[in-house]
């Protein structure tokens, strides 16, 4: 999916609103690399997130083992259960890129709006020479 979107957005920067509009994503943190970015720091926080609840899992089987050694809980076990303390859970963070690195993605969008100006005012410029006044 990510393939198919870098390419789209290259056949799309034909057009020079797409190249405003990718530049003016990236540079408000919004872009197509912030959400790599972000679906990276989602898989990472996936991976901490299953070793989290793996080492619950094992403290919940030592419980189960613990109490009655194997055999049918009581309510008041539960209850000591009910209490344990998930404040440790790992907390998810995300960094955005910094302004140089966004300066960096949006500079082929810049260029690209630069010469679509210069072949506008072009365009522009032979016609208004070419007009005959009378």
């Amino acid at each position: 999916m990510q393939i198919q979107t870098h390419w789209s957005g290259m056949v799309a920067r034909l057009s020079p609103l797409t190249s405003f509009n990718l530049a003016a994503l990236e540079l408000g943190a919004t872009g197509i690399a912030q959400e790599v970015r972000f679906v990276d720091a989602l898989k990472t926080y996936s991976k901490t997130w299953k070793k989290y609840v793996a080492g619950k899992k094992v403290s919940f089987e030592k419980f189960l083992e613990e109490t009655n050694d194997g055999r049918n809980t009581t309510d008041a076990d539960w209850e000591r259960f009910k209490n344990l303390d998930f404040s440790d859970y790992p907390r998810f963070s995300f960094q955005y890129m910094g302004f140089k690195d966004r300066l960096a993605q949006i500079y082929v969008d810049v260029l690209l709006l630069a010469v679509w100006s210069i072949a506008f005012f072009m365009i522009a410029h032979l016609s208004f020479l070419r007009y005959d006044v009378r």
